[in-house]
C-alpha cells in the first residue's frame, strides 16, 4: 500500500487456495495441538516493482469453521494467530 492506503498489488495471486488446516480440538471445542503452514509465492519483476513502492503492508484474514453454526469452536483469550512474513529472494541482474 502506498502512503494513501491505496493497494499497489497482492502478495498473493490466489488467496482462495491458501486455506490453513485447523488446529486439532478436543472433546470442549478447545484448541490443544497448533496448526503451522508455510506458503511460497512466486513474485515476477512487473509485481516485485510495484511491491517495492509500498511503504505500508496490510493483512487480512478470514477465520471460519466447518459446518457453521454446527461446528463451533470456542476462541479463548489464551489463543493466538502469528503470522510472519519473511522474503527470500533469487535476483538476476542484466
Amino acid at each position: 500500500m502506498d502512503s494513501n492506503y491505496i493497494a499497489l498489488d497482492s502478495l498473493l495471486l490466489h488467496p482462495e487456495d491458501l486455506i490453513i488446516e485447523s488446529a486439532t480440538v478436543n472433546s470442549s471445542g478447545v484448541a490443544v495441538t497448533p496448526t503451522h503452514h508455510i506458503h511460497d509465492e512466486v513474485v515476477v519483476n512487473s509485481r516485485l516493482m510495484r511491491i517495492s513502492e509500498a511503504t505500508k503492508v496490510m493483512i487480512v484474514s478470514r477465520l471460519t469453521t466447518n459446518n457453521a453454526p454446527q461446528n463451533s469452536i470456542k476462541v479463548l483469550e489464551s489463543n493466538t494467530l502469528d503470522i510472519k512474513i519473511g522474503v527470500r529472494a533469487r535476483v538476476n541482474i542484466k
